[in-house]
């Protein structure tokens, strides 16, 4: 199949028409394997990684991983970088931050985002909402440092909202206020993007956004898990946001499998960026979505 995209209109098109290019999740430390490649077969590790990142391979531009808890978060467990309060946050337990140090040495361009599927027990024994929000802060921000201090990495983004559950307005303004006021940081927080709210099937915080203006503030980025068919609109308003798609998979652009997109809906992304269409797939069938723009998607390579 050969599709063809005028470059050239998507350089000189507004900000809401461009094509920012393909992402990738690393999550339930599903790159175990790549690490013990790096361990055991350094050169073939370097090919496999330039295969994912690089310029002549797939040139993933957005890597999303795991915050892990220590739980199995589906296929497998991320080990937790905080087991205890007092602890200093590990980051090499588990192989999700190695694989963003070693790919952005591959690709220096590369966006980094941070997700939670669970948190550790002494933050969710913690009754009070607040201190429970402060406590994990700082299990984000002690693991925000770490990756710097050890790896050398900056994170781009935030994913404050637990993947794929309830939306929690009053925690992502939390954190987006935290991260911004902070000064115990080794570089400047206060640009790390808020990527709200990762459900699945659902852009929830979209309207919670237009209700709370605060929220509205706080969020930079929309992002959603898309796996259902069907076709929602997206229409512009008068406040702009990115949007990123997450979580979609191989499966999910396969006809036979029942709870794909199916082709049909790759078609419908590659559409918009030829026809500047403001169509994407989605389980629920003509719901509009609160206007927000600009729309910068990435597909996430599970």
């Amino acid at each position: 199949m050969n599709i063809k995209i005028n470059i050239e209109k998507n350089r000189t098109e507004r900000k809401n028409k461009l094509f920012r290019g393909f992402g990738m999740v690393s999550a339930n430390n599903s790159s175990r394997l790549l690490i013990d490649y790096k361990t055991e077969h350094p050169r073939r590790y370097r090919e496999i990684m330039e295969l994912i990142f690089g310029e002549k391979g797939l040139n993933i531009r957005h890597l999303k991983v795991e915050l892990g808890s220590d739980i199995n978060s589906s296929s497998g467990t991320e080990p937790c970088t905080k087991r205890y309060k007092d602890e200093k946050a590990q980051v090499r337990r588990g192989a999700a931050f190695i694989l963003a140090a070693d790919a952005k040495k591959i690709n220096p361009d590369l966006t980094l985002d941070m997700l939670y599927w669970s948190e550790p027990k002494w933050i969710s024994d913690i009754g009070a909402e607040n201190d429970r929000y402060e406590a994990r802060y700082k299990w984000f921000k002690d693991t925000l440092n770490a990756a710097y201090d050890e790896l050398g990495i900056k994170f781009d983004c935030v994913s404050p909202n637990r993947n794929e559950r309830a939306v929690e307005p009053e925690w992502i303004k939390y954190c987006s206020k935290r991260l911004k006021e902070e000064n115990d940081c080794r570089y400047d927080f206060s640009k790390i993007k808020i990527v709200a709210a990762d459900e699945e099937g659902s852009w929830r915080i979209a309207d919670l956004m237009l209700e709370d203006k605060e929220l509205l503030s706080a969020v930079d980025i929309i992002g959603s898990h898309i796996y259902q068919d069907g076709k929602i609109a997206v229409r512009e308003n008068d406040f702009v946001k990115t949007e990123y798609i997450h979580d979609n998979s191989a499966e999910d652009f396969d006809p036979s499998c029942p709870h794909s997109l199916k082709i049909s809906a790759l078609y419908d992304i590659l559409e918009y960026y030829v026809d500047e269409k403001l169509i994407f797939s989605h389980r629920e069938a003509e719901r509009t979505i609160s206007r927000f723009a600009p729309i910068y998607l990435f597909i996430g390579l599970l």
